[in-house]
């Protein structure tokens, strides 16, 4: 798996929010919603014969996922940048800890990459809750004990691994 630089990263994110904003003043535009079905992934399938454009879109993401961990997901899917925006307003966040950022494995198990050391992008966050109920306890306390983490991080080698 290809791991995309964080400059690129921090821009490309933003494809998702262009995407949504482009499917909403459609969806203004036209009363007609069987237009969507060309920019519904699985409903571009069966009409994928009709346009090269398509054929192009479909060939970069898959491509895409090819290389790069849920690319679709994390660049392109405008129901992820929607709940990206709610989650900018959302009353319930994520609790982080200062321990954060000893242990990281919360920001290892962030399928879409939001949690960065001690720090949440929260508009990228989906509340997956992935960190919370796997990793943090509800009491907003790591689950992993620190400083067992700081002993097997300082005596970590290869052969151990």
């Amino acid at each position: 798996q290809y791991q995309v630089p964080q400059a690129i990263h921090d821009v490309a994110i933003y494809l998702k929010y262009a995407i949504l904003a482009f499917l909403v003043v459609m969806a203004i535009a036209y009363a007609d919603l069987s237009l969507f079905q060309y920019f519904e992934p699985f409903g571009t399938v069966f009409y994928i014969s009709r346009s090269m454009v398509l054929w192009g879109i479909a060939a970069v993401f898959l491509l895409g996922a090819l290389f790069i961990p849920r690319f679709y997901c994390r660049y392109a899917c405008p129901l992820g940048a929607a709940l990206g925006v709610v989650s900018l307003v959302s009353p319930w966040r994520i609790k982080r800890v200062p321990q954060c950022d000893v242990c990281k494995v919360c920001e290892q198990a962030c399928p879409t990459g939001a949690i960065r050391g001690p720090k949440i992008d929260f508009k990228e966050c989906v509340r997956c809750d992935i960190c919370d109920y796997k990793l943090i306890a509800k009491a907003g306390v790591c689950k992993h004990d620190i400083e067992t983490v700081k002993v097997r991080v300082k005596n970590w080698d290869a052969a151990t691994a």
